[in-house]
């Protein structure tokens, strides 16, 4: 997973799993445990990681 290797961690979740960055204190990614996501939750993902 893209967000593994680029430090991100996982700090828990129960539907969703939430990822930290150690370099990012007050920034997370919440992720839905569905194998596929829209477009939209894709994209806001991308930018909230830093990747676009």
């Amino acid at each position: 997973m893209r967000l593994r290797a680029e430090g991100w961690y996982r700090i828990g979740g129960s539907k969703h799993e939430v990822y930290g960055h150690s370099g990012r204190p007050n920034l997370f990614v919440v992720l839905s445990r569905q194998k596929e996501q829209s477009v939209g939750v894709a994209r806001a993902t991308a930018r909230t990681a830093g990747w676009i």
